[in-house]
Order: structure tokens, then sequence, then C-alpha cells
């Protein structure tokens, strides 16, 4: 609400009370181009402002459901290898992580030997 309010304070006349008002600011939310996300803007008979904000994140929940993240159940859909990886213990990931390390170093080369490092070795 800090993009479109401004908080002032002020002094009751002949009172001496310091009283803090939000008043809106519209140019403000305008600067920071924030007034796709007003939602609903009325001004009672009273002057009193209501000011309606677009709900972000059932906004998200929306876009998540129309791309099929969720079954009805509200569970999230993860492919199988990803559930894989995320059931691994810790030292199954650093094994499986150190292979892939010491895979990137070989190149094999097309008279059948590999090298790692500029060390020709016959292939296995």
């Amino acid at each position: 609400m800090g993009d479109f309010v401004e908080i002032v304070e002020r002094e009751i006349p002949d009172t001496g009370i310091k009283q803090v008002v939000a008043t809106p600011n519209l140019g403000k939310a305008a600067d920071r181009d924030k007034l796709h996300l007003i939602k609903e803007l009325r001004v009672g008979k009273d002057g009193e402002l209501t000011l309606k904000l677009r709900d972000q994140d059932h906004a998200l929940d929306q876009l998540a459901r129309s791309a099929g993240a969720f079954e009805k159940d509200h569970t999230i859909n993860l492919p199988p290898q990803l559930l894989h990886l995320l059931n691994m213990t810790p030292d199954e990931r650093a094994s499986r992580e150190a292979a892939y390390d010491h895979m990137e170093n070989w190149d094999g080369d097309s008279d059948g030997t590999r090298e790692e490092a500029g060390r020709a070795d016959p292939a296995p």
C-alpha cells in the first residue's frame, strides 16, 4: 500500500494534538508504474476513499492451475526424474556430482583412445 498512500502528520488546529493520516497518492503509484494493480477505487458520499488492489497471490495460483501445476487435491505434479533427485541422500548427490565432474574431463578421440587433461590412455 506504500505505493498508493502517503503518510502525513498533521496538527489539529487549536488543540496541539498531532494525528497521522494516510492520504491517497495516485501520482506516486503512477510514477512507480503500479496503477494496473488497482481493482477498485471508490469515493463515498462522505469523501471516504476505498481502494482495493488485485490479489497477486490469487493471480499466481490461477496461472499455476491453468498451466496444470496442481491436481484437484492441491498437490504439485513433478517429473519423476526430479522426484528421484529430491529423494536422494546428500551422499548420493555428492557421488553423482563427482561422477559428472569426472565425465566432463574426458574427451573421446576418433582413434578409440580417451584423453584426460592432455594425457592419452587406451580405450577400456
